[in-house]
């Protein structure tokens, strides 16, 4: 027997649920209910405004120094800061905004 998850899969979509229901999310993303709704119902700036490069760049420097200051003084768990040191590092370069909504969903991926 099929399913409504059955038929979500095979169009490409997976259903993802939270407290205010079910929501479908393209198979390819890694992102839950509730970044898909955000990038749905919080469409700001996209068509005016969208952020180059430099900017993102600084405001990832921003936040790894503030997340290394912290661990350092014990008030940000380490594997917080480990993931932090990595999405603001290098080795992160692969990962863009259709992947990975940084900055829930304000233009990275456009």
């Amino acid at each position: 027997m099929r399913t409504h998850e059955d038929d979500a899969e095979t169009a490409g979509t997976r259903t993802e649920r939270d407290t205010m229901g079910e929501v479908q999310v393209a198979a390819d993303r890694y992102w839950g209910a509730q970044t898909q709704r955000s990038l749905e119902h919080f469409d700001i700036g996209r068509d005016n405004f969208v952020w180059g490069r430099p900017v993102v760049r600084g405001l990832g420097l921003l936040k790894k120094s503030a997340a290394l200051a912290n661990a350092e003084l014990g008030l940000l768990p380490e594997e917080v800061a480990a993931a932090v040191r990595f999405l603001a590092g290098p080795d992160a370069a692969y990962i863009s905004g259709a992947v990975l909504p940084v900055d829930g969903g304000l233009g990275m991926g456009h």
